[in-house]
């Protein structure tokens, strides 16, 4: 599984230590789950507009999450035809045009 968190803490003067709390805000994936939300070796994670890009090495796909840790889609498969990949090495995005 995967989580992303955030983290809040305390300022204080410079003769004490700072407390920090880290809360997780999303968990993606588990390990009962089915293989869409399974993973083994996550490479590359990206965020845009609310959803989550996930690229596992060895796999020619990106699966794609909503902002609650759903699977929506998973894009690409292995081949050399429209829509696969033979290597996916990473992943980007460009504006809009």
């Amino acid at each position: 599984a995967m989580a992303a968190g955030s983290c809040g803490g305390t300022t204080s003067d410079e003769n004490t230590v700072s407390r920090w709390r880290l809360e997780p805000t999303v968990t993606i994936g588990a390990t009962d789950a089915d293989t869409s939300r399974q993973f083994t070796d996550i490479a590359e994670i990206e965020e845009r507009n609310r959803l989550v890009y996930v690229r596992q090495r060895h796999e020619q796909v990106l699966r794609v999450f909503d902002s609650t840790g759903r699977h929506l889609r998973t894009i690409g498969r292995t081949g050399s035809g429209p829509g696969e990949f033979r290597e996916l090495f990473t992943f980007g995005f460009t504006a809009d045009t």
